[in-house]
């Protein structure tokens, strides 16, 4: 029931982000399930929270702090790894 309802705050929240009434949004699902423990990592929650906000809408370029972040590691040689919390705190800053 509760995860009914959260979609449909989140299809609102959406909605009225794409009118122009309200910031964007970002969203993560939690799971209290031992068998998807890394549904409740910090690093996964925020870098799943810093990729929705790097981006305007869904299929637009990425915003210009992410893309020279992503630069930034790939001249480093880290072009795949997750972003550290402190990369994810920034970028959302």
């Amino acid at each position: 029931m509760l995860t009914f309802f959260s979609l449909i705050i989140i299809k609102d929240a959406l909605n009225s982000f794409r009118a122009g009434y309200n910031p964007q949004l970002a969203f993560f699902y939690s799971l209290r399930n031992r068998a998807k423990p890394r549904r409740l990592d910090p690093k996964l929650i925020l870098a799943s929270l810093t990729r929705q906000l790097s981006s305007l809408e869904r299929r637009k370029p990425l915003l210009k702090p992410t893309l020279n972040l992503y630069k930034e590691k790939e001249a480093k040689g880290f072009t795949s790894r997750l972003l550290r919390i402190e990369e994810s705190r920034v970028l959302i800053i």
